[in-house]
């Protein structure tokens, strides 16, 4: 049963926050350094005082192995083995859940990493962490996904139909390969199926986290208007300032 002191985003950053903290004896200066992130920002994520940008969560759950999906949207665990330490602060297995955890389970079956997964598809890695975080890709890129992880589409949806067994993974390039989208795919038209399955789930959780990603942009919009604006005065005032070093030179001579 999902904490109900947990609803909300802000919450869920505020417990994170303090569970990092404790367990690892950090500051807040400390954890600034760890996660290239302004003191401040972080003291007033901490607080509940502001949502959490999507930056942020992605830097936190990247450092502490923290679950994206509970971060953002309240379900399943926030990091392995939190139901037998925390079981109160978990949200429900939600059906994303159960498919995230399928992709997972299988890519590490046939022993692949992520990085090795994102370089045979040919997607970046924070793709292929949205899918293990149960958001599926569409068309043709689910049945990559199904390829590369030796099993049918079903499975990947509902844990029904085949898997062939695991063969072993060829050795990877060590140096890694250009993040490219597959022959054929359009990078926007992706982007923008990525959405809509998003949108059409309807699950208020998801609603949430559009509309924090939405406000960290449109913050990020205006603080770079803001940033244009004053380099353009600026500019003038530096224009002015040599105009009159000039003309201060002209009078003496």
């Amino acid at each position: 049963m999902l904490n109900t002191h947990l609803k909300t985003l802000n919450e869920r950053t505020h417990w994170a926050i303090d569970y990092v903290v404790n367990k690892k004896g950090l500051s807040n200066k400390k954890l600034s350094i760890l996660l290239y992130f302004n003191k401040n920002t972080i003291n007033s994520y901490r607080r509940m005082a502001t949502a959490p940008s999507v930056d942020f969560v992605v830097r936190f759950c990247k450092e502490f192995k923290f679950n994206a999906h509970w971060f953002l949207f309240g379900a399943g665990e926030p990091f392995p083995g939190a139901r037998e330490e925390v079981p109160q602060i978990c949200g429900p297995v939600d059906n994303a859940t159960l498919i995230g955890n399928r992709i997972t389970r299988r890519r590490e079956a046939l022993g692949i990493s992520q990085t090795e997964l994102m370089q045979r598809m040919g997607v970046t890695l924070d793709m292929l962490r949205t899918w293990e975080s149960g958001i599926l890709p569409a068309g043709i890129l689910l049945r990559q996904l199904a390829g590369a992880l030796k099993c049918t589409e079903e499975w990947i949806r509902d844990g029904e139909g085949n898997l062939q067994s695991p063969a072993p993974s060829p050795k990877v390039p060590e140096e890694p390969l250009p993040q490219r989208c597959p022959p054929g795919i359009d990078p926007f038209a992706q982007a923008v199926s990525q959405l809509k399955a998003i949108y059409d789930s309807r699950l208020p959780l998801y609603i949430q986290a559009i509309e924090t990603s939405l406000q960290s942009l449109d913050h990020a919009v205006r603080q770079a208007r803001e940033s244009r604006r004053l380099q353009e005065k600026l500019d003038l005032i530096g224009k002015a300032a040599s105009k009159l070093k000039v003309d201060s030179l002209i009078k003496k001579t």
